[in-house]
């Protein structure tokens, strides 16, 4: 019983450590995934804020041209307006980007982007911003020059930020499939061990119910003391037997033994040397009798033998061979002291010859008992 709750309790704890492992490591993979996520969003955002640079430059440019052509000062209005939305997208590009290059270093090459388009910005609107070429005669030859620029700043720069943009998510995208496949990876594993571990305890589990229930068998038809089987075995057993021997003419024997003089050790030596003796006398008991034989603690110091298949003159050759080894049994005290001879008295009765029921088998076995006691004990008696 102490084997199996060890294995159940090693099996539990194995169980509970790969749950809790398992949940460890899906914590994990879930919080790196939410940080990619996070990544990819800001990424995202990175990018469209550059697109709306883009645009705003593209929209300085248009505004220019529309108000040198026609002189209309809404379109100089509308400069304004997309350069002060070009400014604040690059001021926000390089916030982003200065604030991430503190936490990762090789983020550093984008930054020096960033600062070329901020330089080349600067110079793009003091081209545009030339006095003569915001006037209705402006300097046509200037519209040229900053639209070179916006190539250059598109080509050189924005470009090549657009590039790391898309490296950066394609990179984002990679590990989260490799984190996907290492979960399900881990879930397999986890799978395979789960299924293992439970065909193990239920392995288990299904040999410790056996095991228990042999073992509350045991306990419900056993005698605690002495390990010989308890008065409720015999009775339903007994009748069985009797049945069996009347049916089929079988012969059945019974011999019941009583421990001589009995009280005097417990009174002299205590209940304690008594346990003992009954322990030790049991033995004896179960050495000399065949496995098809049953011996059974009949009361405090009585024993019934049934013994199957067994006449009555082979029945009294059993209980003598067993009186003579009690005799002889050295009996050791619980202080190691030797305890002189204990001696016992048997009655034998048989089925049918002495009766054809457990009542007037075992009623016959004790009236021989009493005689064994009454002609001075330490004898077999039979009718």
């Amino acid at each position: 019983m102490n084997a199996f709750k060890l294995r159940f309790a090693i099996g539990l704890i194995i169980l509970i450590g790969v749950y809790l492992v398992s949940q460890g490591i899906y914590k994990r993979n879930i919080a790196v995934l939410h940080r990619y996520t996070d990544d990819a969003i800001d990424i995202a955002e990175h990018m469209h804020t550059a697109e709306i640079f883009h645009s705003s430059m593209h929209g300085m440019l248009i505004s220019a041209s529309r108000f040198l052509k026609e002189g209309n000062s809404s379109f100089k209005e509308q400069y304004r307006e997309h350069a002060e939305s070009a400014d604040k997208s690059l001021r926000k590009l390089k916030y982003h980007e200065e604030h991430v290059a503190k936490e990762d270093k090789d983020r550093g090459s984008e930054l020096e982007v960033i600062d070329g388009v901020i330089g080349r910005f600067g110079e793009f609107k003091k081209v545009i911003n030339n006095r003569a070429f915001l006037s209705p005669s402006g300097n046509k030859a200037d519209l040229e020059t900053a639209h070179e620029m916006f190539d250059d700043i598109f080509q050189n720069y924005y470009l090549k930020l657009h590039a790391y943009h898309s490296a950066e998510l394609l990179s984002l995208q990679k590990d989260a499939h490799d984190v996907e496949a290492r979960m399900n990876m881990y879930f397999i594993a986890q799978l395979i061990l789960a299924l293992l571990i439970g065909i193990s305890v239920i392995f288990y589990f299904d040999k410790g119910v056996v095991k228990l229930y042999t073992v509350t068998e045991q306990l419900s038809i056993k005698d605690a003391l002495t390990s010989l089987y308890n008065r409720r075995y015999l009775e339903n057993y007994f009748d069985g037997e009797i049945a069996r021997s009347v049916r089929y003419n079988h012969s059945l024997s019974v011999a019941i033994i009583d421990i001589d003089d009995f009280k005097k050790y417990n009174d002299t030596y205590g209940h304690h040397t008594g346990d003992k003796i009954l322990k030790d006398l049991s033995a004896v008991i179960t050495k000399n009798t065949r496995d098809i034989d049953r011996a059974v603690r009949y009361g405090g110091e009585e024993f019934l033998i049934v013994l199957p298949e067994t006449v009555k003159s082979s029945a009294i050759m059993v209980a003598e061979r067993i009186r003579a080894s009690i005799e002889a049994q050295p009996f050791i005290l619980p202080n190691k002291q030797l305890l002189q001879s204990v001696t016992v008295s048997i009655g034998v009765a048989s089925c049918p010859v002495d009766g054809k029921t457990s009542n007037e088998v075992i009623r016959k076995a004790d009236d021989m008992l009493y005689e064994a006691k009454n002609e001075g004990k330490n004898r077999v008696k039979g009718a």
